[in-house]
């Protein structure tokens, strides 16, 4: 268009895209695994920062970089948002000033959630969030997707058929799931094979038995007034976080709360980042030394990991 003032034919156009992929096929590099915000690769975490510059955050134990020329592919969906450049040296800790957890040892369970949210390749528990109105339940939820996966929408609603919801998972990398009163048997199933990362197929559009198979793991949050995850499969993978009503005297307005997160996200991010340094230099000395494990045992050796980072034993 910029040349002619007129944009290509559809004679043009096909013979354009037919060309394209008889060369990505045929004469490319080969295959390459796509991956959505964050990714592993020859020893090192991977987050995408989704900015127009297509820039990457490189993770290993010798420190972490913003790296322009990212030698893995991301694929950014409508709703991949960018992220905000982290700053080296910022304080994980200040997460909890933004959101409403008193109790210590669930700051500790909360916090280790969020910094093994950033790594791939392993089981992540659902955190089940639950309180009463005014508990601030849907700003934790805005905060988490903020902090992990930004994008358009802050948070979720449950699709009405399976597929829909598939597609919803597979799409981003953290899915929030907001004010649910109640979970069907198919959502709930659904949602393990998301943390256990099993495929899921569906008949390919225009063939008669070729099928579309998506296979992936993701991160899920949910949260409701009560408990929504009731079924013992989908309770087996959980983290149960409970809130209590915030005071009237120590509630905020919604743009004190964006305000705060404005200006210390940057730092949080730069902490997360720092911390799971730290926890990579630590893993190889504390995964042999752990026991029994638990149900979520990647989980738990991570966290095992950060309580060592912490000073804990």
């Amino acid at each position: 268009y910029s040349h002619t003032g007129r944009g290509c034919s559809p004679d043009a156009m096909r013979t354009a895209i037919q060309t394209c992929s008889a060369r990505a096929r045929f004469g490319g590099s080969g295959e390459h695994e796509l991956h959505v915000r964050v990714a592993e690769h020859e020893g090192a975490l991977w987050y995408d920062l989704a900015d127009d510059r297509w820039r990457s955050i490189r993770i290993t134990p010798d420190g972490w970089s913003i790296v322009a020329d990212t030698p893995i592919l991301f694929r950014r969906y409508r709703n991949t948002g960018p992220q905000i450049e982290p700053v080296a040296g910022g304080d994980f800790s200040k997460i909890f000033n933004l959101v409403n957890i008193k109790d210590e040892d669930t700051k500790l369970l909360f916090s280790a959630w969020l910094l093994a949210s950033c790594v791939p390749g392993m089981p992540h528990p659902v955190v089940v969030i639950y309180g009463p109105q005014g508990s601030a339940k849907t700003s934790i939820f805005r905060v988490i997707k903020a902090l992990l996966d930004p994008g358009t929408k802050t948070t979720d609603t449950a699709p009405r058929v399976p597929s829909d919801l598939v597609k919803l998972l597979h799409n981003q990398w953290l899915s929030a799931f907001d004010n649910l009163s109640g979970l069907p048997a198919w959502v709930s199933d659904t949602f393990c094979r998301a943390v256990t990362g099993d495929g899921y197929s569906e008949r390919l559009l225009y063939t008669n038995n070729e099928e579309m198979v998506l296979s992936f793991r993701r991160v899920l949050a949910l949260n409701g007034i009560n408990v929504v995850a009731t079924r013992p499969d989908l309770l087996d993978r959980s983290i149960l976080i409970g809130l209590d009503r915030i005071e009237d005297a120590d509630r905020l307005t919604e743009a004190e709360v964006e305000r705060r997160v404005h200006d210390l996200l940057p730092g949080i991010l730069g902490g997360a980042f720092d911390l799971l340094v730290r926890i990579l230099q630590v893993q190889p000395e504390v995964t042999p030394r752990i026991g029994h494990l638990p149900r979520m045992a990647d989980f738990a050796l991570f966290g095992a990991a950060y309580a060592r980072v912490l000073g804990y034993e």
